[in-house]
């Protein structure tokens, strides 16, 4: 592992348990076993290394959803479980990720409010056409009731972000009881008689 990845997640592990002001690059380099102006040969500061950390985590999730859309030879359902599930797969895999994204969504460090923001609200925004594009692919074959898809698209974002609440809850065997619920009722209301 690069000494720029021990980085990495040696400030995850750090932002994770300590937050963006709890933790110093001192610290960071203890972690990495360097000293600490060494970390200025690959990071400028302490935020250019929690922007790195923040942006791979939407990265990944965008990714995520966007792969599932290029699944050639299956239905928009099965496009939708496959992606589903590898956001949610992402989410309980990677705990320390998920906990830097709780703490930005709960506590955002002063210094990055007006540009976490902007960031989660493009994700937002490319994560709703990518799911409209999908509710109109499946209107087009027949597979979803013909509607609006971009309040179908909406409806969905609310619905993962509910999911997201429930893996911070619930053990994992009781969240994927929920979420096969939860999402079966979904696409119920939804598909084409």
């Amino acid at each position: 592992m690069s000494t720029k990845d021990l980085i990495i997640q040696a400030a995850t592990r750090l932002f994770a348990e300590k937050g963006y002001e709890g933790m110093t690059m001192k610290e960071i380099a203890r972690e990495v076993g360097i000293k600490a102006p060494s970390l200025y040969a690959f990071f400028e500061s302490k935020e250019d290394i929690f922007t790195h950390i923040y942006l791979d985590i939407i990265t990944r999730h965008l990714d995520l959803a966007s792969s599932a859309t290029r699944s050639d030879g299956l239905t928009v359902r099965e496009q939708f479980d496959q992606m589903l599930k590898s956001i949610m797969e992402f989410q309980l895999q990677e705990p320390l990720q998920m906990k830097i994204y709780l703490r930005l969504l709960l506590f955002p460090p002063e210094v990055f409010k007006v540009d976490l923001k902007e960031e989660l609200l493009k994700l937002e925004q490319a994560e709703q056409e990518i799911f409209q594009r999908l509710f109109e692919k499946g209107m087009a074959s027949g597979e979803i009731k013909p509607g609006d898809s971009s309040a179908l698209a909406k409806l969905l974002i609310c619905l993962l972000d509910g999911l997201f609440w429930e893996i911070q809850r619930h053990d994992e065997s009781t969240f994927w009881q929920r979420f096969q619920t939860v999402w079966g009722e979904f696409w119920q209301r939804i598909q084409a008689d």
